[in-house]
């Protein structure tokens, strides 16, 4: 949490501000939990809180159509992909990389959500999260991404909410028809050879 609250690559001073008093205080309120049983689950909601932060900046970047730094885009096999999230890693993979280890525990605290208060905001970082994901365009982020979405829904398949699977499974599907036209572009070079991508992924 403070490297990404500290990274070079911050270019927003509001949203750095922001950050910072995000992790002081997650830390000061792991540090006074009474008990170590509950610290946790608090920490697991800061850290999802955190990575809403950083995905919406993304999400942000590419509503606002920021040029992508070179070499993040091939113009000769793409035309719609204009931009890519990298927010505050500077790089898309890097993105995709901590935003798909950040999607299953918020699936999983929105499966476990009692209060409606704690359902909303699991709910609504799952698609923050989702969506910051699915606009880095990082392929090997999205397998990565689809892998523990997969074993996520083997392990929930037991659990009784598969009204709130059916709810993010709608919210996904409308992100994902959002950019279209750009995830199905971007889908087609998956395998593509000749590059250095293809054996990362």
């Amino acid at each position: 949490l403070v490297s990404i609250c500290w990274s070079h690559a911050i270019h927003v001073s509001a949203l750095q501000a922001l950050k910072a008093a995000a992790v002081t205080l997650c830390a000061a309120a792991v540090a006074f939990t009474p008990s170590l049983r509950e610290r946790w689950p608090l920490l697991l909601r800061w850290s999802i809180a955190v990575a809403v932060l950083v995905a919406m900046q993304g999400v942000l970047e590419v509503a606002a159509g920021k040029q992508s730094l070179p070499g993040w885009i091939d113009p000769a096999h793409h035309v719609a992909l204009r931009s890519r999230a990298a927010a505050t890693f500077s790089n898309p993979n890097l993105l995709a990389a901590y935003l798909s280890l950040h999607l299953p525990p918020a699936l999983g605290l929105t499966l476990a959500a009692g209060a409606t208060g704690e359902l909303v905001f699991a709910g609504v970082s799952s698609v923050a999260i989702f969506s910051g994901l699915l606009l880095s365009f990082s392929r090997g982020g999205w397998l990565g991404g689809m892998s523990g979405l997969a074993l996520f829904l083997v392990l929930a398949a037991r659990r009784q909410s598969r009204n709130r699977l059916a709810v993010l499974g709608a919210a996904f599907a409308v992100a994902t028809l959002g950019a279209a036209a750009q995830v199905a572009e971007r889908a087609a070079t998956l395998s593509r050879s000749g590059e250095l991508g293809i054996h990362q992924r």
